[in-house]
């Protein structure tokens, strides 16, 4: 009689080590998941980070680009009036 006991509290020991041994894969897998995807998220945040630096140099080239090209549609604009007036003075 002293073993029956005995014998079920060892099967229930065994039972509960089975089912810690295969939580544990399940959080070690589980924490893999996660760090693979904080590793992800701060790749993506260092690009977003390093893109928002890169940003103020992109915004003043197209700045420069857009008051460059108005500057050079004014500069042939004069030089084409300049043209005209010089005609006109010309064939007085």
């Amino acid at each position: 009689m002293t073993d029956e006991p005995t014998n079920l509290i060892l099967e229930q020991l065994k039972l509960i080590r089975s089912d810690m041994a295969r939580d544990k894969a399940e959080v070690k897998l589980a924490l893999a998941e996660l760090t693979k995807a904080v590793a992800d998220n701060t790749a993506h945040i260092n690009r977003l980070n390093r893109r928002t630096n890169e940003l103020p140099l992109d915004l003043e080239t197209m700045m420069k680009a857009e008051v460059m090209g108005r500057l050079g549609r004014y500069e042939n604009e004069i030089d084409r009036r300049m043209d005209e007036i010089e005609a006109k003075l010309r064939d007085r």
